[in-house]
């Protein structure tokens, strides 16, 4: 693999085998590395750093350490902990508060991986920085404008987390992972002689699974926001009491703990903010085909006013569904999707691709069935 660009470029090492093997082959190609540890959580442990999941937890700076040190790169310590907090804490208090799925990945990527590795970069002098996502990036030589591309393997694609990303973050972005394969990466590891690595590659909902959230959640938000009520389904009918909406969320399985016996499962459908109320009801019915986006951005822009024919993904963790997009006034979007089961719920993002190439994305605002 021959890649072309600045000699100079610094690396994202968290510890984990992608920024590792980005900085060892570049290291291999002639370029002059040096790798960044961005420190999200602060030392000495507490409620944030119980917080963190797959994707954001603090990981290990000796395991970054001893890769620098194997790779004989130096390796700078970046603090990122206030642009994690107003990236991904404050957006979760206030997703919960207004009963809004929030992944904050899209802003994570921007504020906390991408921009201060950049601004690394530029304070040393150096022209471009690396990072291990699985995503190809490249200019377009008609505009001249950078494009995003699907990972060569789909599986482990992460194109989803740049469609917010402005233009500004991507000229000097290298992703050379993005051509590789699952198999080839781990190959290339062993044959550069790099540490047995932890191969997490992000978990889009590591936020809910945390240990720490609900905690976090119920020190962060006042006593006189949690108000308790009723869980009913949306024929009114009562299922049990609840200590406040903000510990829930769209697509929860909330069967145990309503003590729900059913063969077609318990889930949260939506909320009633006004009486405090829970609406659950049977998995099913979250499925639908029709949906209203706002806040759409586009990386390449698309006729107004016109159905598209293109592809859109729900969440970082699903794969693109054929689609019919059509645009309006104020960055709002209708997408008819060929499949009725469809489960995307308010705020959470969508991505539109045409082939690998992603367009932009926008969120949820509701449902149109």
């Amino acid at each position: 693999m021959s890649l072309k660009g600045p000699k100079r470029v610094i690396v994202g090492v968290s510890g984990g085998i992608g920024g590792a093997v980005t900085a060892a082959l570049l290291k291999s190609q002639g370029y002059a590395v040096e790798g960044a540890f961005l420190r999200v959580l602060p030392q000495g442990g507490g409620l944030r750093s119980e917080f963190g999941g797959k994707c954001c937890q603090a990981f290990e700076l000796a395991d970054a350490q001893q890769i620098a040190s194997q790779l004989q790169i130096p390796l700078h310590v970046v603090d990122v902990e206030g642009a994690f907090s107003e990236a991904v804490m404050e957006p979760l208090l206030h997703g919960a508060l207004a009963n809004q799925f929030c992944v904050p990945c899209l802003d994570c990527t921007k504020q906390v991986k991408l921009a201060p590795l950049m601004a690394a970069a530029e304070a040393r002098g150096f022209q471009a920085y690396a990072t291990g996502h699985r995503v190809i990036t490249e200019v377009d030589p008609t505009s001249g404008r950078m494009r995003v591309l699907r990972a060569r393997e789909a599986l482990h694609d992460e194109s989803f987390h740049f469609l917010e990303t402005p233009q500004e973050l991507l000229r000097p972005l290298m992703t050379p992972l993005g051509e590789i394969t699952q198999t080839m990466l781990f190959r290339l590891a062993a044959e550069m002689g790099l540490p047995e690595l932890d191969s997490r590659l992000g978990d889009p909902l590591c936020f809910w699974d945390a240990p720490g959230l609900n905690r976090y959640l119920d020190l962060g938000i006042a006593k006189s926001l949690r108000v308790k009520g009723i869980a009913r389904t949306d024929e009114g009918r009562f299922v049990g009491d609840h200590d406040g909406l903000f510990q829930f969320r769209y697509g929860q399985d909330v069967a145990e703990l309503f003590h729900y016996k059913g063969e077609d499962g318990l889930v949260v459908l939506g909320f009633d903010s006004v009486q405090s109320a829970l609406i659950v009801g049977p998995a099913g019915s979250l499925s639908h085909r029709k949906f209203r986006g706002v806040r759409a951005q586009w990386m390449r822009p698309l006729d107004p006013l016109k159905t598209h024919s293109l592809d859109v993904q729900f969440g970082p963790a699903e794969l693109p569904i054929p689609s019919a997009v059509t645009l309006f006034e104020n960055n709002a979007v209708q997408i008819d999707c060929v499949s009725d089961r469809v489960r995307a719920f308010p705020g959470m993002a969508f991505a539109v691709y045409q082939g690998d190439e992603l367009l932009g994305g926008g969120r949820v605002e509701r449902w149109l069935e």
